[in-house]
This record gives structure tokens, sequence and C-alpha cells, in this order.
């Protein structure tokens, strides 16, 4: 793992091993890799998986799992597939993650010269959620996102729709979720 000797989390990899991996294999235009997988699909809305040194991961602060990573990381675990061709795309993942729980995506883009397309899906199973200091309960979550991106007289503008439906443990929120619309115009 690339951490300074200095860093605090150098003695958890000592005793708990590695906090980051992944083994990866690229044959012309795909890629495969197992291993943790920290990507965004679409825009960024049915999901984006990152890293942040900088930022208390709070399900340790709050629940004090000594099991998780002490910053942010909602990197998935598991396995990512990427096949990248002239004018289409597509992306695939599954395996775990600390803050989104089990984790099933895919994401398909069109490119044109005028503009691109894009769709993207993910499921989230046994995702934490603090309803209280120290107690959690699990969603359930399914994401859709569509967007578009066009460049019309030096201006990127991008559209994107989502929909999200959760459920949780007790089914109050059963059916739950919502829609969202965004649009933006960059010069």
């Amino acid at each position: 793992p690339a951490e300074l000797p200095d860093n605090p989390l150098s003695e958890r990899i000592n005793d708990e091993g590695l906090i980051r991996y992944s083994l990866e294999y690229q044959k012309g235009n795909e890629t495969y890799r197992l291993g943790k997988s920290r990507v965004t699909f679409g825009n960024g809305l049915a999901l984006s998986l990152y890293r942040d040194d900088n930022l208390d991961n709070p399900f340790n602060t709050t629940a004090g799992d000594d099991q998780l990573p002490t910053t942010w990381d909602s990197g998935a675990a598991g396995f990512y597939f990427e096949s990248l061709r002239d004018s289409w795309s597509f992306r695939a993942l599954g395996g775990d993650s600390d803050y989104y729980g089990r984790l099933m995506a895919a994401n398909a883009e069109y490119f044109h010269d005028l503009a691109s397309f894009g769709v993207a899906y993910v499921r989230a199973d046994e995702t934490p959620r603090l309803i209280a200091p120290s107690s959690m309960d699990m969603l359930d979550l399914e994401s859709r996102e569509i967007y578009a991106t066009t460049n019309l007289a030096g201006l990127e503008i991008t559209l994107n729709h989502v929909d999200q439906i959760q459920h949780d443990d007790f089914n109050t929120n059963a059916g739950q979720g919502g829609l969202a619309t965004y649009a933006s115009v960059n010069g």
C-alpha cells in the first residue's frame, strides 16, 4: 500500500492487512479489475465512488467501528469491467462498499460528434443509514440516471435526470425515493 510511515493509517495496515488493492488486466479497449474500484457512472448522480483523505468517515467516528477506514473511501471491492469503443462505452461494477453495501451497477454511453447520451443503473443492497448516534438501519436503493451533453456555440450543455427508489428493513420507506432533473450550461 502507498502509505507514508508517519500516516496514522499505517498502524492499521500492519494490523489488518491491505486497505487498498487491485489486480487489473487490459486487453485492447477492455479493462478487467479485481479489487478496489473508484468510479463515477454518468455524471455521478446515480453512482460516485471516490476517496478523500481529508474527510472523516462518519460511520467510524459515530458507530465506533474499528474495521472501517478512518477517512472517506466509498470505493467498492469486487469486479469492474470497462469497454471503450469509437462511438460507445460500457462499464459494469459488482462488489461491496462500506458506504453503499452490496453494489451492482452498469453504465452505457453513446458518443456522436454533436452530443453524447448515456444511461446508468445502480442497485445497492444493505446501504447503512444512521438514524441515531449509535443506531443504524439498512436501505436497499435502486437508481436510474439518463443524461446528455452537447456543445453549441462554445457552450457545454448538460441535462441529467435521476430516479431513485428506496426500501428499508422495516418497509417504512418502501417505494419512497425521488426524482431529480438537473441542467447546466458551461462556457
